[in-house]
C-alpha cells in the first residue's frame, strides 16, 4: 500500500499526531484512565512503518513538497512530535530518563531535502496563493511550526553538539532559509511566535563569520 493523494499524506500523520499528545478531549480523558505503558515506544513503532528514519525524513519531505495550510500544518506537527520523542525528558517524577535517540535527532538535522522543503513551503506560505485540500488559503498557519522546529534544532545543536552548528547552518543556507525568510518575514512579524524566529537570528550570529559555508 501506498499514498496516492494527498489526504493519504496528512491523515495518517494527524493519527499518529493524536495518539501522541492527544487534542480531542474525548481521547485525553481516555488516556488520563489508560496511560500508554512506558516500555511501550511510539516512536520506535513509527520507524517500524516507515522502515527507517531516511524514510521517514524523504517521506515527509514528499508531502511537505505538495501540502498547503493546514494540511501541511498537520505534517509539520508530526515532524515536531518525532523530534520531541527523540529528545531526552524526565519521565516518573525525575526518578528516569528515556535514552535520547541522537540517530534520530542527526538525521533529521542533516536532512536537506526536508529543510529545503520546509523553506519552499514557508516561502509559499508568504505568498499564499496555493490552496489547501478544503479550497482555503491559510499560509499563516504554517509560519509559526516552522519557526518553532526551526528555533528548537538549532537550540539543541548549539548546547548538545556545537561542533555540528556551523555544518546546520551552512545546510540551512543551501537550502534557502534567508530567501524564505526575506519573502515571509513581512507577514511573520506581528505573529507572537516571533520571538523564537529572533533566537534562530540570534544563533545564526554565534557562528564564525569566516567560516567556509560551501
Amino acid at each position: 500500500m501506498h499514498s496516492s493523494e494527498e489526504v493519504d499524506a496528512y491523515l495518517p500523520a494527524a493519527a499518529v499526531v493524536e495518539l501522541i499528545r492527544p487534542r480531542s478531549k474525548e481521547y485525553r480523558e481516555y488516556r488520563s484512565t489508560h496511560p500508554i505503558p512506558p516500555s511501550f515506544s511510539i516512536l520506535d513503532h513509527i520507524l517500524i512503518g516507515a522502515s527507517s528514519i531516511d524514510k521517514l525524513l524523504l517521506a515527509m519531505a514528499s508531502h511537505l513538497s505538495r501540502l498547503n495550510g493546514r494540511e501541511a500544518f498537520v505534517e509539520l506537527d508530526f515532524l515536531a512530535e518525532v523530534y520531541q520523542l527523540a529528545k531526552p525528558k524526565t519521565i516518573d517524577n525525575n526518578k528516569s530518563k528515556p535514552v535520547q535517540r541522537d540517530d534520530i535527532l542527526r538525521a533529521i538535522c542533516v536532512s536537506e531535502s526536508l529543510w529545503t522543503n520546509l523553506f519552499i513551503l514557508l516561502r509559499r506560505a508568504a505568498k499564499n496563493e496555493a490552496l489547501d485540500g478544503r479550497g482555503g488559503k491559510n499560509g499563516d498557519v504554517v509560519f509559526m511550526p516552522i519557526v518553532g522546529v526551526s528555533a528548537n534544532v538549532i537550540h539543541d545543536c548549539q548546547f548538545d553538539a556545537p561542533d555540528e552548528r556551523e555544518a546546520l547552518v551552512a545546510l540551512w543556507l543551501r537550502a534557502g532559509l534567508f530567501d524564505a525568510l526575506d519573502d515571509a518575514m513581512s507577514q511573520m512579524a506581528d505573529n507572537p511566535g516571533m520571538p523564537s524566529m529572533y533566537s534562530v537570528y540570534l544563533y545564526l550570529g554565534q557562528v564564525d563569520p569566516h567560516t567556509s559555508w560551501v
